[in-house]
């Protein structure tokens, strides 16, 4: 679909401007007559729209400065489906987003909608619009709806956007709480220490020792004890050791957390940070889920891009530059290189892509058969990252029932050996 600017008049007499979505000058007629608007002048959008600068940074489509703030994932999925249902019922996209503009509150979405909407009044495309809003938008989201304007199917191409948009969000959802809820029970087990430690234990075994202590005198047969000492076992002393210690270990906790938000946020600002996230990749724990939830998203990107009409080239490049780990790009431009020199693709070694993916790729040769074979392969690698996600807890878990359990036998030994010294001590039952 192309874009065309329009002058109509409403039932009442009205006049209204804006553009409108459509393949053609009497396409657009007729859904502005649908609409139950009188076209009075239509011209294609880009003929009278100028050409966005891109000189810098804080510029947008239209021309205007200031500073573009990225959109959170949940709103860009708010727009996404507003967007969705505007250009599946044919209404006028500028209308649309200025009618959502009045429905929101002040943010980062009203911002980005007044800015697209100001944009399309000037008689900028959509699909240029968003990609000069590279600040509030991603660069995959302004590509995509370049693709579904080319290809003449933006609703397909915004409904498989808005399905992967929400696949993202669950799995990330997901995969914090199954890290959570163990690091919330290692965390109260640190606290519970530290009040042992310094709260409960040293009061205890102070008050034990001093009545260990108290001169006393006890004559029986073959017994005569005088100022008994209470001794304290090994694990007594491990308890209070390790109660002190705890405060420390939450306190190191703490500083690694804070030191690495900070290295992740400076390489964030420098565009870096996809490299710290590949490392933790290749951690043996939470790895493997990060693993098959980071192919999931490219298989099922490059899908879509595939879907939408882009060339393989461009489609494997665009899920390449989206997911940006460095491993994973290392194997679509090793992908890329062979299809763009005419090689086979089938033998292409792969460092974190599974070796499926090329093989699929080569073997896909009828129309439609791609985007369906990397969607499977997407639906696969999606299941086995939320299967790896489920037994997360269930690897953890274990671990840290029996340190509670070693902990609470501790504690208990720990209590019951110098009470029973001294009771035996004082009743004379040795």
């Amino acid at each position: 679909m192309n874009a065309f600017s329009y002058t109509a008049v409403q039932s009442d007499g009205t006049p209204m401007h804006g553009t409108i979505d459509a393949t053609s000058t009497e396409d657009a007629v007729r859904r502005l007559a649908a609409m139950g608007l009188q076209s009075i002048a239509i011209a294609p959008a880009f003929a009278t729209a100028v050409a966005p600068t891109m000189a810098s940074p804080a510029t947008d489509a239209a021309g205007h400065g200031g500073a573009q703030s990225r959109l959170r994932p949940a709103d860009l999925q708010t727009f996404n489906e507003y967007l969705l249902q505007i250009s599946r019922a044919g209404l006028p996209i500028e209308g649309g987003l200025t009618a959502l503009s009045r429905e929101l509150q002040s943010g980062k979405l009203k911002d980005a909608i007044d800015a697209l909407a100001n944009d399309l009044r000037s008689g900028v495309p959509l699909e240029k619009a968003v990609a000069g809003r590279r600040g509030s938008f991603p660069p995959l989201y302004g590509h995509l709806i370049d693709a579904g304007v080319q290809s003449a199917d933006l609703p397909g191409v915004l409904g498989r956007f808005g399905k992967h948009a929400q696949t993202v969000a669950d799995l990330r959802s997901a995969l914090w709480r199954a890290c959570s809820y163990p690091a919330v029970v290692f965390i109260a087990l640190l606290i519970l220490l530290a009040f042992l430690g310094y709260g409960v234990l040293p009061k205890y075994f102070m008050l034990v020792d001093k009545m260990g202590y108290q001169s006393y005198h006890r004559v029986g047969p073959g017994l005569d004890i005088e100022n008994h000492q209470v001794s304290l076992p090994a694990m007594a002393w491990a308890m209070l050791y390790l109660g002190r210690l705890a405060p420390y270990i939450l306190g190191l906790m703490l500083f690694a957390g804070v030191a690495l938000a900070v290295i992740y946020f400076v390489l964030r600002s420098t565009g870096n940070e996809r490299g710290m996230v590949d490392t933790l990749t290749r951690l043996p724990i939470i790895g493997r889920a990060l693993r098959d939830s980071y192919v999931a998203s490219w298989l099922d990107i490059a899908s879509l891009g595939a879907a939408a009409g882009l060339d393989l080239p461009r489609a494997l490049r665009l899920a390449g530059n989206a997911v940006a780990l460095p491993s994973i790009q290392h194997d679509t431009d090793a992908i890329v290189g062979r299809l763009e020199s005419g090689q086979p693709v089938g033998d292409v070694p792969m460092s974190r892509l599974p070796a499926t993916v090329p093989l699929a790729i080569e073997m896909a040769t009828g129309p439609g058969q791609l985007p369906e074979a990397l969607s499977s392969l997407a639906n696969q690698f999606e299941q086995q990252a939320r299967r790896q996600i489920a037994v997360l807890p269930s690897r953890v878990m274990p671990a840290l029932l029996v340190c509670i359990g070693l902990l609470a036998g501790g504690i208990m030994y720990s209590l019951w050996v110098p009470l029973a010294q001294l009771l035996s001590g004082l009743t004379g039952s040795y």
